[in-house]
């Protein structure tokens, strides 16, 4: 995944001026406007049910506290929850 300080050396300016400017214009730091994005990609992976967690997730104890902040879910009730929903 790219960084914030990858971004701000393509544009030559300082990782803080950058990260600044986007919260000053987005009213929402830099990992609030691709967190969403990061969210749906999650989602479509744990719906994969022939990928484990393990496989999906970097760091599987942070992706779960993360995925549980952003859904009030853990990944494997997430799964567990849409494999009920296609049952029915």
């Amino acid at each position: 995944m790219l960084e914030i300080e990858d971004f701000a050396e393509q544009l030559h300016i300082h990782p803080t001026h950058l990260s600044n400017t986007i919260k000053e214009q987005a009213g929402t730091s830099p990992c609030g406007l691709y967190q969403p994005r990061i969210l749906y990609t999650a989602r479509q992976l744990l719906s994969n049910r022939q990928l484990s967690i393990r496989e999906i997730a970097y760091e599987p104890s942070h992706f779960t506290k993360w995925f549980k902040q952003m859904t009030e879910n853990t990944p494997k009730a997430y799964r567990a929850n849409t494999e009920m929903m296609t049952i029915i």
